[in-house]
């Protein structure tokens, strides 16, 4: 019972878990949205930005040569970047839960990426595909360039155009981040896409640059005017063409010119193929090497002799080669049985040479009374295999 009342005093006196509910919420929009503003600068440091988007461009494209390149990711989950960042900017709730810190932060950022991509690159109604929120004259071409890609990371300088700068400072006016954000996420391909190919409507294919590159340099450098002659040298634009091409001939040839007066060539000029004549020889020379199939499929009975006919044939030659083998055997104990006879003075000489090699004088002795002679007789209705069978197994030398 004691040691009931201890543990039910121990759970009395536990504090409750903290849940996220009961924690305080992050006021973002409180003093002029002050905490958005040091979250935003939390996220411009480089060692927050490398892991919440990524290096950029001119990071990984200035690299040292020679030298340890750096490294392009870090260690460092964006979980416990967040961390570090509400560390900074909330601290009272970060001392009460940092894991929930952490998450809210991230949460924030989501939603901060995901405001700055709406005015980056509005979406039209369903089927529209992605436009500009100002209507543009380049919309029918087949390729244009997005107001945004005229904009570089640090907003717009000299070289904007009118157009897309009234487009900034409208955007500015509803969402005061936006150009904080556009320093951070204007290079991110996941965030603003390079480019966006529409589908194939009244004015065709229509490509969208959301991001300036070799196009956009390529396409300002076609706009350039054309020069005019007022750049060309006087004495060059007086020249004749003609006169200036013809290449100067030695004094006497102009009397050799006259007279030797051209021959007009009386060859015929080689007739042309056209290209279906040359289609057409191109299958004749592919005909001839073409072979003829058989359109005839066989039946299923067919197949099914065919197989039967190879079985039987494999069947044929593991006989023949079970039959040598037993003809070998029985020559070899023939052998050693003729041997041993002789050995035992059963036959003499001659007749095992006769009856092994076929030499020696004749003689009245067979291989049957030899056989006989060490070997019982088969019974009445009992086929001996061997000197007096007929079977085709028993080998040449044997006499009957």
């Amino acid at each position: 019972m004691a040691k009931g009342k201890k543990a039910a005093g121990s759970a009395e006196n536990s504090p409750l878990p903290r849940t996220p509910q009961a924690l305080p919420k992050i006021q973002w929009t409180a003093n002029q949205s002050a905490i958005t503003w040091s979250l935003i600068s939390e996220m411009e440091k480089t060692e927050n930005r490398k892991v919440l988007f990524g290096k950029k461009s001119d990071e990984i494209l200035c690299q040292p040569i020679g030298g340890r390149a750096e490294k392009n990711s870090s260690a460092e989950h964006k979980i416990s970047v967040c961390k570090r960042i509400a560390e900074a900017i909330v601290p009272a709730l970060y001392s009460k839960d940092a894991t929930v810190a952490g998450e809210r932060v991230r949460s924030k950022i989501v939603s901060l990426t995901a405001s700055y991509r709406d005015y980056a690159v509005p979406i039209k109604s369903t089927g529209g595909g992605v436009q500009d929120s100002q209507p543009s004259s380049d919309a029918e071409k087949p390729s244009s360039f997005s107001w945004i890609a005229e904009i570089p990371a640090d907003g717009p300088g000299d070289m904007t155009s009118p157009r897309a700068k009234n487009i900034w400072q409208d955007i500015e006016l509803k969402w005061e981040f936006f150009p904080r954000m556009h320093r951070l996420l204007c290079e991110r391909p996941n965030v603003v896409p390079p480019a966006v190919t529409t589908g194939v409507g009244p004015q065709g294919v229509s490509t969208v640059f959301y991001q300036a590159g070799p196009l956009m340099a390529s396409s300002a450098s076609t706009q350039d005017p054309p020069l005019s002659d007022a750049h060309i040298d006087p004495q060059l634009r007086d020249l004749d063409v003609n006169v200036a091409t013809r290449p100067q001939s030695p004094p006497g040839a102009e009397k050799t010119a006259e007279v030797s007066a051209p021959v007009e060539s009386s060859q015929v000029p080689a007739a042309t193929t056209s290209g279906k004549e040359k289609l057409s020889l191109a299958m004749q020379k592919a005909s001839t090497f073409i072979k003829p199939l058989s359109n005839k499929k066989r039946t299923f009975e067919e197949q099914l002799v065919e197989m039967s006919e190879k079985n039987m044939a494999l069947a044929n030659k593991r006989l023949a080669q079970e039959r040598q083998e037993k003809r070998q055997k029985l020559s070899l104990k023939k052998r050693e049985m003729l041997l041993q006879e002789h050995r035992l003075g059963v036959i003499t000489r001659d007749e095992y040479r006769r009856m092994v090699y076929g030499q020696g004088e004749g003689s009245s002795f067979t291989v049957d009374t030899a056989m006989r002679s060490s070997s019982p007789l088969p019974s009445d209705g009992e086929q001996g295999l061997g000197v007096g069978g007929s079977d085709d197994i028993v080998g040449g030398g044997w006499e009957r």
